[in-house]
């Protein structure tokens, strides 16, 4: 009978100790900013913003928690994507609800026609199934092709759960899906892109892009009107940039094309000299930011 007894808190303790290893999708704590855009264009044509509200709805019988969004809006569109606003205005995406017992997270939108259906599985192994509806592209079903650890931004080791290593098509236990919160795969029928501005949990980074983490998101009102002047454009030899005093000490950013950094200089003076003789004819795009204010443009080398 001891033995039995000592077997039941053995395997008591061990269910308890998984289930607090278990990392929660939905957290209120929680902020997803992500990104979509269509290829080839230089920059993020749309984003948005994804949390949870501290506030539940019965379903069905079901109690899920309330996923939020904001639209992520390009301040002043043009080649270079940031900086960004985030828009005051809000609205319900879809409703959740998470078995963190069976480490399953389930998804209740339009798009599921009202139904509770399953969209992650984090209890599964290489070789594995999960089938829904609302996942994959037009439903059909997704097959665990390898489990592997993932370290976050901030140290932590979480799973990964691989579906095609060829597409990075994944889903992260406690993140969600690697091309957004609700996307796993990414769309098969546009010549687009997505993923992760960047996941962050109490203001601490998770997982983002390079350096998307540290995108700056502004007010309109931060951004000034256009108080320099480039010239000549085009330019042969000398690029000349004429600020006001104001901005003296602000910094020079110049890119290429393809997005490669050429120039990075802070204006010391009001009127600034650069020579770019060597570099390759082309198109060229330009930002001077000081404080949290940036302005934006182009010119041509010849």
């Amino acid at each position: 009978m001891k033995r039995y007894i000592l077997l039941f808190i053995i395997c008591l303790i061990f269910n308890c100790t998984q289930a607090q290893l278990y990392h929660k999708v939905i957290e209120t704590n929680k902020v997803w900013d992500e990104y979509s855009t269509s290829l080839p264009e230089l920059c993020y044509t749309s984003g948005v913003r994804h949390y949870f509200r501290d506030q539940d709805t019965i379903i069905n019988g079901l109690t899920y928690q309330v996923c939020m969004v904001q639209q992520i809006i390009q301040v002043n569109p043009g080649p270079f994507c940031p900086p960004f606003e985030v828009s005051s205005n809000e609205y319900i995406a879809v409703f959740m609800r998470e078995d963190t017992i069976a480490k399953r997270v389930y998804i209740n939108s339009n798009e599921t026609g009202g139904a509770d259906e399953l969209l992650y599985d984090f209890s599964l192994i290489p070789g594995d199934t999960l089938h829904s509806t609302y996942l994959g592209w037009y439903g059909e079903t997704i097959i665990i092709a390898a489990v592997e650890d993932l370290i976050l931004d901030n140290g932590e080791i979480r799973k990964n759960f691989i579906i095609n290593p060829t597409l990075n098509s994944s889903y992260i236990e406690g993140i969600g899906g690697s091309y957004g919160l609700f996307a796993q795969v990414p769309v098969s029928f546009c010549e687009c892109a997505g993923g992760y501005f960047c996941v962050k949990q109490d203001g601490v980074n998770l997982l983002g892009s390079g350096n998307l983490c540290n995108l700056p998101y502004v007010g309109k009102e931060e951004i000034t009107p256009q108080q320099s002047m480039i010239f000549p454009n085009p330019v042969t030899k000398n690029l000349n940039i004429k600020i006001p005093k104001s901005l003296v000490g602000s910094r020079l950013e110049v890119n290429n094309l393809t997005g490669m950094k050429c120039l990075d200089q802070i204006l010391g003076n009001e009127t600034n000299s650069f020579d770019f003789s060597n570099y390759n004819p082309g198109i060229y795009f330009y930002q001077i930011t000081s404080n949290n204010t940036m302005e934006q443009g182009r010119f041509i080398k010849y």
